[in-house]
């Protein structure tokens, strides 16, 4: 299913009523003082999460990250006192690409004190499932921010499409359908409070 940018910001702004509602910590960012334009607008939400510190400082290549849940088995049945977990900042940003005609996320993950996080150390947090490991780079990669002009971290619009279609017999507002399939890969929690209106509503 493809949105275009009037049938898009109608289903920004019930999600963005519903976020309200509950406090979920997601709201709109416009950067020019002007009528909301693709190149102008997004929406934006910053979350907390803690990770195993191996799971940072580990230099294992991607290939063997496979092994880091066995090993984390390992590791439990030793003294859990000397492992520590360390917190991560996610930042989120919800676009809309014109060429796609679909919603677009990008993100960043920083440390507490604000560095930005290499790629690899990104890779062992992203829950990919294992059938698309082996074309990662296809689904998640790292670009320039469109509007911010910083480097980020995005899921490639055309897996939007994919996963877009997937709302087309829905009465749930597609934005949330979409961001519902690509939330756990990127640690984002989406309440169930998102679903309890209609598409109908949404376009309307």
């Amino acid at each position: 299913m493809a949105l275009d940018w009037e049938k898009y910001l109608n289903c920004v702004k019930h999600f963005l009523s519903v976020s309200d509602s509950i406090d979920d910590g997601w709201f709109g960012v416009e950067t020019l003082d002007c009528k909301k334009l693709p190149e102008n607008y997004y929406l934006y939400k910053k979350s907390a999460s803690e990770v195993p510190t191996m799971t940072l400082t580990n230099t294992f290549m991607f290939e063997e990250e496979h092994m880091l849940e066995s090993q984390l088995d390992i590791l439990s049945l030793r003294d859990q006192s000397q492992y520590t977990s360390e917190q991560i900042i996610w930042e989120y940003n919800i676009l809309y690409s014109p060429s796609y005609s679909v919603p677009v996320l990008y993100f960043n993950v920083r440390n507490t004190s604000g560095k930005l996080l290499s790629l690899d150390k990104v890779w062992t947090l992203l829950n990919i499932p294992e059938e698309m490991l082996s074309e990662r780079w296809n689904f998640v990669s790292q670009q320039e921010h469109p509007i911010l002009l910083k480097p980020f971290f995005y899921v490639h619009p055309c897996r939007s499409s994919e996963f877009m279609k997937i709302s087309e017999q829905s009465t749930v507002n597609p934005l949330v359908t979409w961001l519902s399939s690509i939330a756990p890969i990127v640690h984002l929690y989406i309440p169930i409070d998102y679903g309890k209106q209609s598409f109908e509503k949404c376009l309307h």
